[in-house]
């Protein structure tokens, strides 16, 4: 596995992706020796290639070196200066000699004769440097080996934290196996175009087709008459206008028939609210027929409307703009569709110039940052969104709405749902038909 890892670093399997980081971008401090006790730098290309060569010459020349050292000490009459040690079972051909002070564990076989003794393991010389290139006639401690694999772990470790873990540009096409993971963020988008939105934070935004809304919905301000436009969504104080409009015209009604002489055929008593013939169904375009508290049920609230079915809005082909209260069409999205997937078409050829797939989950310890996109999203499915696009969408909870916001085109009289936005070219029939009814009743 070390020698694995050394040979990546050393041939520099990853220099394409070195090769991307731009100029000053990282500084690294490269260590030109092996035998450094520094733990954060990077070790250099030759001291790698020295690390490596050395591993495969303890790995190739083990064998032979034993086999020559057994055949060179064990095999031959030789002798032994200095305080020796021997542990385990040790067999002596030849004649060995022994001088100075000489401790023997385990079973020693010489000439013949056997000597049983306490089992220990063999020791070498005490050596805890790193290993010298070349040398080929020592043996290895398990300390010069454990200095070998912390000293490429640290090389990697390095490499990671100065590389993978900086700010970088990755170039050419990358193509994830699994959904790339970002740091949690289920807040509300914020208005930056380059951050990736997460899916909590999508979810937040109400959907293009048949919306359902929450809380209190706002639209742009409007005061003045309501029009015949069957799209347009009237407020509040349009509705109230329309009201006025029709309480104005009760008491005009009032004083040019109950306060003014007229003739009327027969004599008309009430002594309670007039009824009329029982109607329940949707209210007409018969600007003389009275409506029927039922009829006037069908029409939808004021207060916090629901919605069904397909909500239509003004046409809308331009650009769609910041302003977090407009309803946007689906012309506007598909022309964010097509400005989004231009912009990743751009980034694409420009930055990601050459193609690779990253497999596996990719886990961002930062939000990843990608090109400023700040118009209404697009429509494909694989882009990234950014927290601007994200933000041009309207809210599920209490939206509140700019410009003009436009609703599926109604021009029939309003029904008693309670959820459905009434038009304003609704509002208008409703005004018409109730002026109409006073007047031909008046008449």
């Amino acid at each position: 596995d070390i020698a694995a890892k050394a040979k990546k670093l050393a041939y520099g399997m990853d220099s394409a992706k070195l090769a991307g980081i731009a100029a000053g971008a990282n500084f690294v401090l490269v260590e030109n020796i092996l035998t450094s006790t520094a733990t954060m730098n990077a070790l250099s290309a030759a001291q790698g290639r020295a690390l490596l060569d050395s591993i495969r010459n303890r790995s190739s020349q083990g064998s032979t070196t034993l086999n020559a050292f057994r055949d060179s000490v064990y095999t031959k009459a030789q002798t032994l200066a200095g305080n020796k040690t021997l542990s385990g079972n040790t067999a002596v051909g030849g004649t060995l000699g022994v001088t100075g002070a000489t401790t023997l564990t385990g079973n020693l076989t010489a000439n013949g004769a056997t000597a049983s003794f306490p089992n220990a393991n063999p020791t070498v010389k005490a050596k805890s440097t790193a290993a010298v290139l070349g040398n080929t006639t020592e043996l290895a401690t398990e300390a010069q080996v454990a200095l070998a694999q912390n000293t490429a772990g640290n090389t990697l470790n390095l490499f990671r934290d100065s590389v993978y873990k900086k700010a970088q540009t990755l170039d050419g096409v990358k193509t994830f196996s699994a959904a790339p993971l970002v740091p949690s963020k289920t807040t509300a988008a914020g208005n930056n175009p380059t951050y990736v939105a997460t899916e909590a934070q999508v979810n937040l935004k109400a959907n293009l087709a048949s919306p359902t809304f929450t809380g209190t919905v706002s639209v742009p301000t409007k005061t003045t008459a309501a029009t015949s436009s069957g799209t347009l969504v009237a407020t509040e104080a349009q509705v109230t206008l329309a009201q006025n409009t029709a309480g104005n015209t009760l008491n005009l009604f009032r004083d040019s028939v109950y306060k003014k002489a007229q003739t009327l055929d027969g004599v008309k008593t009430f002594s309670a609210a007039p009824l009329v013939p029982s109607k329940t169904t949707a209210a007409g375009n018969n600007p003389t027929y009275v409506a029927t508290e039922a009829q006037v049920n069908l029409k939808a609230n004021l207060a916090s409307p629901t919605f069904t079915g397909t909500v239509s809005v003004p046409t809308k082909t331009t650009a769609a703009t910041s302003s977090g209260t407009l309803v946007a069409t689906e012309a506007q999205v598909a022309l964010a569709q097509n400005t989004a997937g231009n912009t990743l078409n751009l980034f694409r050829d420009s930055v990601y110039k050459k193609a690779q797939t990253l497999d596996g989950v990719k886990t961002f310890s930062a939000a990843p940052l990608v090109p400023s996109k700040t118009t209404a999203a697009g429509n494909n499915p694989t882009y990234v969104a950014t927290e601007a696009q994200v933000n041009l969408k309207a809210n599920l909870a209490s939206p509140t709405f700019t410009g003009t916001v436009s609703v599926p085109t109604k021009t029939t009289a309003a029904t008693s749902s309670g959820t459905l936005v009434a038009t304003e070219a609704q509002v208008a029939l409703a005004q018409n038909t109730a002026g109409n009814t006073l007047n031909l009743f008046r008449d």
